[in-house]
């Protein structure tokens, strides 16, 4: 099924990550890439059997990573999913995503807000304030971008959003 999201991943070293996370999007998003930061391992390689939209540009901080890919990309989708090599798309997050676009999204929708679900040794963190911790990284091209800030990264979006129930895993 093609739907009209791209998907920008960042990476620096991910091999041991990247391949579940492109597994966990390839049936949302045909049209994918990869904003690397000069990995020296096979991170780059494993992408391509995903993807051949492979670009590279030095990283400062996550913000300016994430803003520089927003304005530089060549985007022809109405949406933009914003991911990390070390996210999975959880199959509720999958199929509730599949299901809004191929339903028609409202015109006043901008975004969707996505919990990160945090995962430490393969167990969920349920407590402590790690969840349900949403952000915005589905949103429609062109109206959101990352907030400057020198660590992590925090997506701003113009106009109205909705909660998704599915997760992305963290």
């Amino acid at each position: 099924m093609s739907l009209p999201i791209s998907t920008i991943i960042l990476t620096y070293n991910e091999q041991k990550n990247i391949e579940a996370c492109l597994e966990s999007i390839k049936d949302i998003s045909d049209n994918i890439f990869v904003v690397d930061s000069g990995s020296t391992d096979d991170t780059l390689n494993l992408a391509e059997k995903y993807t051949k939209k492979i670009y590279n540009n030095p990283f400062e901080n996550y913000s300016k990573q994430r803003n520089w890919a927003l304005e530089n990309l060549p985007i022809e989708t109405e949406w933009v999913l914003n991911l990390d090599a070390d996210h999975r798309a959880t199959e509720e997050l999958r199929s509730e995503i599949a299901y809004i676009f191929s339903h028609n999204v409202p015109k006043d929708i901008n975004g969707y807000l996505i919990s990160r679900r945090t995962e430490f040794m393969g167990k969920w963190i349920k407590h402590g304030g790690h969840y349900p911790s949403y952000h915005s990284v589905l949103f429609r091209y062109g109206k959101g971008f990352c907030e400057q800030r020198k660590y992590d990264q925090h997506f701003v979006v113009d106009g109205k959003q909705q909660k998704l129930k599915g997760d992305i895993i963290d």
